[in-house]
């Protein structure tokens, strides 16, 4: 509630201002430079963020038709190859290999140390009998002995 009184201050003392855009911009710093301050108080990992980008029309309404045929919301499609992109499902690895192949979004050089830095993380994983729980519970007791980090 603070932040949306503070905008409509800071567009309120705008209002004397001719420029629209002077306006716009100001409100736009303002009320970013805001939101971003009280961000730091809310926890990490449980703030929504929006994921999107263009295309065109004509694909859109194909992706559409084709996630209607496999039952499917382009909400639970998206998460769906995010979660699996995150977690290393090897399908979907399989499938950006190729496109950063087809691409050439990333040398060969490049792509054979992250191919080796992966194969030597899941070596580790499984030499010192790691799990994603296990890790996830050494970064919470490091933050607590060290919460300035």
């Amino acid at each position: 509630m603070a932040y949306l009184i503070l905008a409509q201050e800071t567009l309120q003392s705008c209002k004397s201002m001719r420029s629209s855009l002077f306006r716009h911009l100001l409100a736009k710093s303002k009320v970013e430079h805001i939101f971003y301050q009280g961000a730091n108080n809310l926890e990490y990992g449980k703030n929504e963020k929006r994921i999107s980008f263009m295309d065109n029309d004509k694909r859109n309404a194909e992706m559409i038709v084709r996630l209607k045929h496999d039952g499917l919301t382009k909400t639970k499609f998206f998460r769906a190859i995010l979660t699996g992109y995150l977690e290393r499902d090897p399908e979907i690895v399989a499938f950006v290999e190729r496109l950063k192949e087809d691409t050439q979004s990333q040398s060969k050089n490049k792509s054979k140390k992250v191919k080796q830095l992966e194969k030597d993380g899941k070596n580790t994983k499984t030499k010192f009998g790691l799990n994603e729980g296990d890790i996830e519970n050494i970064f919470d007791m490091l933050e607590k002995v060290h919460p300035d980090l």
